[in-house]
């Protein structure tokens, strides 16, 4: 089943709440916006140190090697 990237920008702007699925369309400033942030995302080949989430627990345990 064939998914356009019109599609995956018009549902992202949907989901994400910026647009009312039922009350508004697109503008085609929305959607160049879209495009342009999706190959923004697309063309980032390397994972930046601060886009990995973690979390400390600040437990302490003793290891022996």
């Amino acid at each position: 089943m064939p998914y356009s990237v019109l599609n995956l920008i018009t549902n992202a702007y949907y989901i994400s709440g910026i647009v009312g699925r039922d009350f508004q369309t697109l503008s085609g400033s929305q959607l160049s916006t879209g495009l342009e942030v999706l190959n923004d995302i697309l063309a980032d080949k390397v994972i930046e140190t601060d886009m990995v989430p973690y979390w400390t627990t600040g437990f302490q345990w003793p290891a022996t090697v």
